[in-house]
């Protein structure tokens, strides 16, 4: 997960009313046609080149020309067709997702393992068919792991519950018959299965079955037992995946235990073993493309000659994981901070433009709206760093140390009107640089009664040119346009408290000089009016809902007065409008 400073310095440092406001949901136009309305809500996982690996545990290559993945980690689009840039066109309906096939005819058939239900697609993610119950005789199912189709449309369902065996269905799932047999007190003849986990039909209905430790088991389109052969080297190998290759007769296996990837043929001698040094993960699946092998492995797919060397990957950085931190540069486009440790940058409505440069540690982002330059803190290192718009060139402008220009711990960015304010949370102070990193000055009363005491952590500017600035454990402070302090407000407060501040993770202000305040770890904005009082919140803590949040940070605020945040750990960036109702909670 990516950190973002919040509640590591909490630790280091060691019933009101609620706002109303509503969701805007709209994602419309173009740069030059953006008003009040149109900017929109970036739940992003859904714009182009969308798809984020975790977990990539099946690829293959539609008919239609689109792509079919599954991810293990994505329990809302566990299967899903894209195009071949990696953007969702449907999510399928199954759930609890074990393995997936599909046949010549391009339908698609999916195991959910935990309804002991077997599900038939057409590529368009349509439902054409369902079955299966759980049991132990013939036809019922008690722990369905692989399946495959044979050239009639016959169903093959590997049952690996407590008698092992294959299971045939026809096209309409009605049952036909069981192949293999299954002795409790171990293998006592080569017919005999031990742990079947993997099956493969060859285009002449041969059944193939790969075996626990390195065995191959053949049947006949009648179901019977023809040979068990041993593959050859390595001798620890689990064929947890298998495909059958019918324009060469040979077979390719994934091992996800050992991590290795097999070609070998029908007498079990191998002839690629791909180099453990080149699998990113565990590969879980392997689907042959013209003379290539492409192979799903974990957080990419890989793409090897059939002689095993490397030839490229897909890692497609444009998915979004856990996000940190927001600002909009240029054209409305969104930068932030994904799990991968790129920042990305999107556009106003949700589409993946590019990663730029990779980061150890993000605590603030700010983004020139005139040249694009990027502006990056990190509070563990002690260093706030200038780049590029596309992310190259990059120039520290401020690091660690007790002089005049140095940081302790730099929290939150704002650029403004050509300047570049830090948060610098242990010297007390908020520091001023110009573009190029010339840097002008600091301010923050040390003494007296306006002495900032509680770690500045976010500034903001307001409608009357005033810094509002967010601090751990002290409230939020005001400073006139002079610099010099004018009051305080807002309590540090316990967990819970509706009114009070935790964990201060950004703060904007709007065009009538209310003030928002993001919360990380109560997962809420607080919102007070311009002279510091108490209005109400917004959002409420981590549930699944679009008004949920999760671990946010990085607020910023758009001329047109709508809300922007990161939202951690649901993997979004959300946006709230701000005119709603007061009503009780």
């Amino acid at each position: 997960m990516v950190r973002t400073g919040l509640l590591y310095l909490s630790c280091l440092l060691c019933t009101a009313c609620a706002l109303d406001f509503s969701l805007e949901t709209k994602v419309i136009g173009n740069p030059s046609s953006v008003t009040e309305d149109v900017l929109p809500v970036g739940n992003f996982p859904m714009g182009a080149g969308d798809v984020k690996f975790k977990a990539l545990a099946f690829f293959a290559i539609l008919s239609n020309g689109n792509y079919l993945i599954s991810d293990n980690y994505d329990p809302n689009c566990p299967l899903r067709s894209v195009t071949t840039t990696f953007t969702t066109i449907t999510c399928f309906a199954v759930t609890d997702l074990m393995r997936v096939k599909v046949d010549s005819a391009g339908h698609v058939f999916a195991i959910n393992a935990n309804l002991e239900k077997i599900y038939k697609f057409d590529q368009d993610g349509n439902l054409l068919l369902s079955f299966g119950s759980p049991g132990t005789t013939n036809g019922l199912l008690s722990l369905p792991t692989d399946i495959d189709v044979d050239s009639s449309g016959n169903i093959y369902v590997l049952d690996r519950g407590l008698a092992p065996r294959i299971i045939k269905y026809d096209s309409s799932g009605n049952f036909l018959r069981t192949i293999g047999t299954y002795s409790p007190n171990g293998i006592n003849g080569p017919q005999d299965f031990g742990i079947p986990e993997s099956i493969a039909i060859s285009a002449s209905d041969y059944v193939f079955v790969g075996d626990f430790s390195a065995h191959l088991l053949t049947y006949d389109p009648s179901g019977n037992f023809v040979s068990r052969i041993k593959i050859t080297n390595p001798v620890n190998f689990f064929f947890n995946t298998m495909m059958y290759d019918n324009s060469t007769s040979n077979f390719y296996a994934n091992d996800l235990a050992n991590t290795q990837t097999l070609k070998f043929n029908a007498s079990g001698t191998i002839l690629t073993q791909y180099d453990p040094t080149d699998l990113a993960s565990a590969p879980s699946q392997s689907s042959k493309v013209g003379s290539e092998l492409w192979v799903a492995e974990g957080n990419r797919l890989a793409v090897y000659s059939d002689t095993g060397t490397f030839l490229r990957e897909t890692k497609n950085q444009g998915g979004l994981g856990v996000v940190t931190q927001l600002a909009m540069g240029p054209n409305y486009h969104f930068y932030f901070g994904s799990e991968d440790g790129y920042v990305k940058e999107y556009t106003y409505d949700g589409h993946f433009v590019r990663s730029l440069m990779t980061y150890a540690y993000i605590s603030g982002l700010a983004v020139d709206p005139e040249s694009g330059a990027i502006f990056i803190s990190d509070a563990v290192n002690g260093t706030v760093t200038r780049y590029d718009a596309d992310g190259t060139n990059p120039t520290v402008i401020a690091s660690g140390g007790t002089g005049a220009a140095d940081v302790s711990y730099p929290m939150g960015l704002l650029f403004k009107d050509g300047v570049l304010y830090v948060a610098d949370a242990v010297h007390l102070r908020i520091q001023k640089f110009k573009a190029d990193g010339t840097h002008l000055g600091s301010f923050g009363d040390t003494s007296g009664p306006g002495q900032m005491s509680a770690y500045p952590s976010h500034v903001a500017i307001d409608a009357q040119g005033r810094f509002v600035i967010a601090t751990y454990s002290g409230g939020i402070y005001r400073y006139s346009a002079q610099e010099t302090f004018i009051d305080s407000f807002g309590t540090h407060g316990s967990f819970g408290v509706e009114s009070e501040i935790n964990t201060p993770a950004g703060i904007v202000t709007d065009k009538d000089s209310n003030v928002y305040l993001l919360d990380a770890v109560d997962n809420k904005i607080l919102k007070f009016d311009s002279n510091g009082n108490f209005v109400g919140k917004l959002g409420r803590p981590a549930c699944g809902a679009p008004d949920c949040l999760d671990a946010p940070s990085g607020l910023i605020i758009d001329k047109w007065d709508n809300l922007y945040f990161a939202d951690g750990n649901n993997g979004r960036i959300s946006k709230f409008k701000t005119d709603g109702t007061v009503q009780s909670q």
